[in-house]
């Protein structure tokens, strides 16, 4: 699966640093540049995203949260993955993670945040999901 940053020019210089955003056949992926979802790049994630989510409305019918390339999540970035999920789950859409690294999965075992989401390890076990 290719990403493709969002075309729209962003409403303040260098926050497209954070995410890359896709809307291909009702599904949107999010992809957070890594190595790192912390404090500062948590709140401008979430506002882009949640700002897509909203244009979006029923057209996402699930929300792919790729972290593949994280290897830290803080407090700030579990709360953005959870604030984006509730969102998804207010419009109707499934929430998923991709390719989790060994320790951020550990991690949400660790919070129990694994429930919240369904779980996929590769893009084309992605795909026969979306099937």
């Amino acid at each position: 699966m290719q990403l493709t940053p969002d075309p729209r020019p962003p409403s303040e210089p260098g926050r497209r640093q954070y995410v890359a955003t896709e809307l291909k056949r009702g599904m949107l992926l999010v992809r957070p540049v890594g190595p790192s979802i912390g404090q500062r790049e948590a709140p401008i994630i979430l506002e882009e995203v949640r700002e897509i989510m909203r244009r979006a409305g029923r057209e996402a019918r699930m929300l792919v949260i790729d972290l593949s390339d994280v290897s830290f999540v803080s407090s700030m970035g579990l709360g953005m993955c959870i604030d984006l999920r509730n969102q998804a789950t207010q419009q109707g859409a499934r929430s998923v993670l991709l390719g989790l690294r060994p320790d951020v999965a550990q991690l949400f075992r660790m919070m129990r945040l694994e429930r919240l989401y369904t779980i996929v390890k590769s893009a084309d076990e992605l795909e026969r999901l979306a099937a």
